[in-house]
């Protein structure tokens, strides 16, 4: 255990028995998307994002005088994990519990605790933790039934307009909609932090998804969700001290990513970056950038974690959603937390040896239903029984790798390709597929440009190899089409 350990353990020991405090936001989500206005979902996420070591170690200190910033293990995104003495662990729990909600307005946080003998501390840390994270999470899920009921307000009250929960308490003179002027203190709190912490003259969707007013094409907006696949696996195999050193590591690696994205992208006051909890990286940006996003995180990624030895063999699952920037922020985060989780779940039934990326998205049209799941809306839209043949019109959800010689490949090699050749190709794959498949294959017998560019993409002066990129026979009742994925991004000008 390293020197530093030692000291805060021994600082802290009483009859050989020190307090371990693990805490989390609760519902981070439903706080930070309680509404879909950028200023408040930006507000929210800093006002989390503030739940930091420095925080923390505040108002521990007021509780007992001898603590120091080194009895915070660990502190961001909502979590974290405090060394006290046992006498005092009761007395800090209660005080962060509040001193959040204090700060939040109407957000919560749920602190647990586990004594532990000090001499079992550095062998056995990780079954300590484990068994803190089934306590926390017990005691997070008794809160939540207990408080499961909906918020009631006199008839006679107003409701803020904003987020059409809480009662009117505040008038905002500084927001451009009268109608929305009028709001509750949470929503204030959240504006009030936007404007101190982001840019003070606020943020619209329309700021963010068109870089030029006057063009009516810049519509669409894009939510990026990436996630360490199996990170709370790896976190319960560490130490302290690693505990200590590699989940800050992965949070300053994420800023980091973020930062230089950002940047090099020029989105500058273009986008969001959301606060959900952990270490998950969520990204609002204007669609056509989102690829290009994607690209830098995985690359980033890489780059940072490859001589991290404890950290080398983590890989990411993204999930993103790209629709127009009027649909609601709240149900674009629920479907880019369902897309994410299928390239979990991808990512969980190839079990592979080697360490690999998973990637699932889907471009929402205006008239999808909000109530439907991923699944319903795939089914409904995209797969096709003819027969006794099932014809899926996607190859989603991807490995990285393929998606990035597939989809991408294709797509700088088509960008200067005829349009009218491509919507032709689109309207024969709604067909059956073998239909499909032949009158494909006589278009591109006929054209010296597809057969040059089919020989670019696939790297194969033959037939069969182009035929699998437009159609794949899975099974001899089975076929499956990722030209319609490629199509949906080049719909919508996202560049790569």
């Amino acid at each position: 255990m390293e020197e530093i350990d030692k000291n805060i353990i021994k600082s802290c020991e009483e009859n050989g028995y020190i307090s371990i405090i693990g805490f989390d936001a609760d519902k981070i989500q439903e706080y930070v998307f309680a509404t879909s206005k950028p200023i408040e979902i930006g507000g929210a996420s800093e006002i989390v994002r503030e739940l930091n070591k420095d925080q923390i170690f505040k108002w521990i200190k007021e509780i007992d005088n001898m603590l120091t910033e080194e009895n915070v293990i660990y502190a961001h995104g909502g979590g974290g994990l405090i060394i006290s003495p046992v006498s005092n662990a009761d007395k800090i729990i209660k005080k962060i519990e509040d001193e959040f909600h204090k700060a939040s307005v109407t957000a919560s946080l749920t602190a647990e605790k586990i004594e532990v003998q000090v001499k079992e501390i550095e062998n056995n840390f990780s079954t300590i933790f484990k068994h803190l994270s089934e306590k926390l999470r017990f005691k997070k899920d008794q809160k939540l039934a207990i408080s499961s009921y909906s918020i009631r307000i006199p008839p006679y009250f107003k409701r803020c307009g904003s987020c059409g929960v809480y009662p009117v308490t505040q008038y905002d003179y500084k927001y451009r909609d009268e109608e929305e002027r009028y709001i509750c203190d949470s929503c204030f709190n959240k504006r009030k932090k936007f404007r101190e912490k982001i840019l003070s003259s606020g943020l619209t969707l329309e700021n963010i998804v068109k870089e030029n007013k006057e063009n009516s094409e810049e519509d669409y907006l894009a939510i990026i969700y990436a996630d360490g696949h199996n990170t709370g696996s790896i976190l319960e195999t560490f130490t302290l001290p690693e505990f200590r050193e590699f989940p800050e590591k992965l949070y300053e690696i994420s800023r980091e990513i973020l930062e230089d994205t950002i940047n090099e992208l020029k989105l500058k006051h273009r986008y969001i970056a959301p606060v959900i909890g952990g270490d998950d990286l969520v990204l609002l940006l204007p669609a056509k950038k989102s690829i290009l996003a994607i690209r830098k995180i995985i690359d980033k990624f890489r780059t940072q974690i490859k001589f991290i030895d404890k950290l080398k063999h983590l890989s990411l699952d993204i999930g993103l959603v790209i629709a127009s920037h009027h649909f609601p922020i709240r149900y674009l985060f629920q479907y880019v937390n369902a897309l994410m989780k299928n390239a979990k779940r991808l990512a969980y039934q190839k079990d592979e040896k080697f360490t690999f990326d998973y990637f699932d998205y889907m471009v929402i049209k205006g008239g999808s239903p909000l109530n439907l799941s991923i699944e319903e809306l795939r089914r409904i839209e995209l797969l096709r029984e003819i027969s006794h043949i099932e014809y899926r019109l996607t190859s989603k959800p991807y490995k990285w790798e393929e998606f990035n010689d597939k989809i991408i490949k294709s797509l700088e090699a088509l960008n200067r390709f005829p349009s009218s050749q491509l919507y032709i190709v689109l309207e024969h794959l709604l067909e059956h597929p073998e239909v499909a498949k032949l009158n494909i294959m006589y278009q591109v017998a006929r054209s010296d440009e597809w057969q040059k560019k089919l020989e670019e993409i696939t790297g194969n002066f033959y037939s069969s190899e182009w035929e699998s990129f437009f159609i794949k026979r899975i099974s001899p009742t089975q076929y499956e089409t990722p030209f319609l994925d490629l199509m949906e991004l080049y719909k919508r000008k996202v560049e790569v």
